[in-house]
């Protein structure tokens, strides 16, 4: 396992068995990390196992860490060092809504950067109590072929989470073996989309939805399974409404969506998400993405979700 890959692992919350999550509430306070000087947004706070900690964003990499509150210290400039940063340039694109009522937010790289896609598999509540078992192979077999972690976002709902345990520790388990490197998107807890229902009825059940609940929600549910939740989050069946991209974004969240939808016949290029199920509800999906592997390989290989953004330089690095 590469030296980057190992610290990518050693940010999962290194308690074994369930931990306990109380008080757990959205903040939003520019600091800086006391040991390094790096910029960071608090996004949360909560008591971990009886003891106080916050979840930081780091203005630069995008990763999110648990920390003391001792561990950081906030001024004034923190707050400019910032809004200049790539996180907040992430933050500022994400919430944009487009006039339609499916896929607003991030769909694919915003400038030039490294040659590569950004790989996305979604784990909605599914009936069928399988993971795509092919489609985990196939990236097992581009790690043992390259020697790294192959990076992919899991867009998970807390349904899943309840219903999938077996399924979900053999994904901690890729992620530990180097295997993968995963990046958990928030998929909401309760899912609210139903796949038999028109865009119009789907966007009112978002509309009835809590988006305090459901993205809370599903962050303690990863935390008690000592994973670590991201800033990214993505919209149920990819229908959003205005109000809720406002709300996203007011919890410090980066909006996902998808310009790669491998079953509805979407073509990848360089720079796009894709988008697969990997819960067993759309096996064409999967089949689509086998069959694209030697041409996704010419665009180059699978990218972290960081370089979907343009970097910038810290004052303090």
């Amino acid at each position: 396992m590469s030296a980057d890959d190992k610290g990518w692992v050693e940010t999962r919350l290194p308690v074994p068995g369930r931990n306990f999550i109380a008080n757990y509430e959205p903040i939003q306070c520019d600091c800086h990390t006391k040991t390094d000087g790096k910029p960071v947004r608090l996004f949360r706070k909560f008591e971990f196992n009886g003891r106080p900690k916050v979840l930081a964003i780091d203005g630069q990499t995008l990763r999110v860490r648990c920390l003391d509150p001792v561990r950081v210290q906030c001024d004034p400039a923190d707050s400019i060092e910032m809004s200049r940063s790539r996180y907040q340039k992430a933050l500022e694109v994400s919430d944009r809504f487009m006039g339609r009522a499916d896929n607003n937010g991030v769909t694919h790289a915003l400038s030039e950067g490294p040659a590569g896609v950004y790989l996305t598999a979604d784990l909605c509540p599914s009936r069928r109590h399988r993971l795509e078992s092919g489609f985990f192979n196939q990236l097992g077999l581009i790690h043992s072929r390259t020697g790294t972690a192959v990076p992919i976002g899991l867009s998970v709902t807390g349904l899943w989470l309840s219903a999938h345990e077996k399924e979900f520790e053999f994904l901690k388990d890729l992620e530990t073996k180097g295997v993968l490197r995963i990046t958990w998107i928030n998929h909401t807890y309760h899912h609210p989309y139903r796949s038999r229902f028109s865009g119009y009825k789907n966007k009112l059940l978002i509309g009835k939805a809590y988006p305090d609940e459901e993205v809370l929600d599903l962050e303690v549910a990863l935390l008690q399974q000592g994973e670590m939740p991201s800033p990214y989050f993505r919209f149920p069946g990819l229908v959003s409404a205005p109000d809720w991209l406002k709300k996203i974004k007011d919890l410090s969240l980066i909006t996902l969506g998808s310009d790669s939808w491998l079953a509805k016949g979407e073509e990848p290029r360089s720079g796009s998400v894709i988008l697969v199920h990997a819960n067993g509800n759309e096996p064409k999906g999967i089949k689509i993405f086998e069959s694209w592997l030697p041409y996704l390989r010419k665009l180059g290989p699978f990218l972290n979700l960081s370089d979907l953004f343009p970097r910038y330089s810290s004052a303090r690095s």
